[in-house]
This record gives structure tokens, sequence and C-alpha cells, in this order.
């Protein structure tokens, strides 16, 4: 017999813990879906034109394979109401969207090369794009990310934020967790940075990988891919410890890997690395002349993303003061 949490003042919030587990559940199972689909892609059963190269099966089916882990994960927790799942599920939820918002304002920032593409890829394929059906192409992509990427983390934080969500995980789970004790902007950091380790090793598969001047190819990038993901998992590590040397760390290091590839697409540009991954012809040509890969489109990134992960980090430096954690 499930037992019942001492009698408080708070209201009980476990009815909409297991709602929202229950999507995150459902979240789970269309991330899964997701890589069979592309592991179709790659196979050739869906059409020569879709077909991926085999290196980003490791890359993508990783990645969202990971999402299908997590999202059951934190759904289970949020489920069974414990103590750790609105912490990690609210440090989630602001990475989720900071980061759907600035992918936002880039997106916006670079409408005119969204348009060029849309409309070279219509003329390739001997078709015509009137202005008006551009524009309703635009208003639907526009609308489906920002549901995505703020409408989606802004409900999560509004609900596990609020204090009732905390106390009655507590009250049901009073056992001390991991969490306990570890701020929200520290456990921010941790989080970002596992899940660039995370997404650094599902990309060890990669023929080639940009490395400032250079393109490393075969076994030297598959070896450069995998110590940089153990880096930033050695920073995650210290990062949900609290440790100094880890804030450090967690700084100096990605500012170093973004300078490499604002480097490598001055020198050498984009094209250079996405040609490594494309499988036929049919898709080379329509990679030729994409304003994507142009360095002017992402130049002014190049300068902004850095400046607003130093000022982050600045903020949150405070919380790293070399004291014991409860992961201590």
């Amino acid at each position: 017999m499930e037992p019942q949490p001492p009698a408080t003042s708070h209201k009980d919030q476990r009815v909409g813990l297991i709602v929202f587990g229950a999507l995150g559940i459902v979240t789970a199972f269309l991330c899964g879906l997701f890589c069979l689909f592309y592991a179709a892609m790659v196979a050739g059963w869906l059409g020569e034109a879709a077909k991926q190269p085999l290196p980003t099966l490791f890359q993508v089916v990783g990645f969202y394979g990971g999402a299908c882990v997590a999202f059951a994960w934190l759904g289970a927790g949020s489920m069974l109401c414990r103590r750790w799942a609105p912490a990690v599920i609210i440090a989630g939820a602001w990475l989720w969207l900071v980061s759907g918002t600035l992918g936002l304002v880039a997106l916006v920032a670079m409408h005119g090369a969204v348009d060029q593409a849309m409309l070279q890829a219509v003329k390739d394929s001997g078709g015509d794009l009137k202005p008006d059906l551009v524009l309703a192409i635009k208003i639907v992509m526009f609308s489906f990310f920002a549901f995505v990427y703020l409408v989606i983390p802004a409900t999560l934080l509004a609900f596990y934020g609020r204090r009732s969500v905390r106390l009655t995980c507590e009250a049901r789970d009073p056992v001390p967790r991991w969490t306990d004790g570890l701020p929200t902007p520290a456990l921010i950091v941790g989080l970002m940075l596992a899940l660039g380790a995370f997404c650094l090793v599902a990309s060890c598969g990669n023929p080639a990988w940009p490395f400032f001047t250079t393109l490393l190819k075969g076994p030297p990038a598959h070896l450069a891919v995998l110590l940089q993901g153990a880096l930033l998992a050695i920073a995650a590590w210290g990062a949900f410890r609290l440790r100094a040397w880890a804030w450090w760390l967690a700084l100096v290091f990605p500012l170093l890997m973004m300078a490499s590839f604002a480097v490598f697409m001055r020198t050498a540009g984009m094209a250079a690395y996405v040609d490594t991954l494309v499988v036929t012809d049919q898709q080379r040509k329509a990679l030729e002349g994409s304003p994507f890969l142009e360095p002017e489109t992402f130049g002014w990134l190049m300068v902004a993303y850095p400046l607003v992960f130093v000022a982050f980090m600045i903020w949150v430096k405070k919380h790293f003061r070399g004291t014991a954690s409860p992961l201590a």
C-alpha cells in the first residue's frame, strides 16, 4: 500500500505530475518512432532522394534515442512524484527555452536566406512558388518552432516551478536525492555540459570534423570528437558537484570549440564539411549555392552566441565555490 504524505497546507499536485509525466512518456515514444523512421531513410527504404549517410545514423539515432530515454526517465520520475524530477525538469526547461529563443531569433534574422533556399529548392524541382504561398509556409514554420521551443518549455516552467509541486514531491518522496542543495543555475550548467558531451559522443561516427583551419578526417576526426566529449563530460561531473575548476573548464573549453568552428567557417567554409556527409549527387546539387553554407549567413552568430554564453557563465560563477554538494 502506497504511503500517504503527511497533511500539509499546500495543494497536492499529484494529478498534474501524472498528466505531465504521461506526456513525457508519449514524447519518448515519438522520439523512438523517429529513430526507426531515420533508420529507414538511411537504408534507402523511403527513396533515393531521402537517403541519408550512414554516419549520421549514429548521430541522429543517438541523439533521439537519448532523448527517448531522457523523456521516459523524467516522465516516470514525475508520475512517481520523485523530488528530483521538478528540479531536473525546471533546469532542462530553462535550457530548452533559452536555446530555443536564441534559435528563433537566428531564424528570424536569416529569413532572407530561408526564402532564398525555399525558392531555390522549388526551382530545382521544376516548380514555382507565389509570394503568398511563401509567406504562408513561413508563418506555419515559425508558428511550429515557436510552439516547440517557446510554448512547451514555458508551460513546463509554469507548472513545475510552482511551490506546491515541489512540496508535493518532497512529501511523497522524503528520501534525500542528488538534486537537494544543488542550485538551479548550476544544474543548468551541468545539464548543458552533459548534453554537449552526449551529442559529441553520438557524432563520433562522422567522417570528418572541423578543427580550426583543418578538416580532420577518419580516425583523427573520431578521436577529436571523443576527446572533446570526454572533456565536457568531466566538466559536467564537476559542475554537478559545484567544483570551482569545473566552472573554468566549462567556460574555457566551449569557447575554444566555438572559436575553432568560427575559424573553420571563415577559412574553409561550411560547404567543405557538409560535402563529407552528402550521399547522392542529387543532394550535392541541392546544396550548391545554398545561403546556409555561406560564412556571412552565420557571421553575427559567431559573435552573439559566445557573448551570451560568457554572460551566463559569469552569472552562475557564484555557485561554484568548491564546496561539497549532495553528490560529493
